[in-house]
């Protein structure tokens, strides 16, 4: 999945998170990240809403 190849950091943290004995899988991100997404979308959108 070309997903968990985007980025320098998204391959540093799996890195990581494979000399600490976790695997996760290309689907596992993939999921995570689009349930994550519109949480983060929708806060960083409040915060500048608010300071501006």
């Amino acid at each position: 999945m070309v997903l968990l190849w985007g980025s320098l950091a998204t391959l540093l943290w799996r890195e990581r998170c494979q000399a600490r004995g976790l695997d996760v899988s290309a689907r596992e991100f993939a999921t995570v990240g689009l349930l994550g997404m519109p949480l983060v979308v929708v806060a960083s959108a409040a915060a500048l809403a608010i300071t501006s």
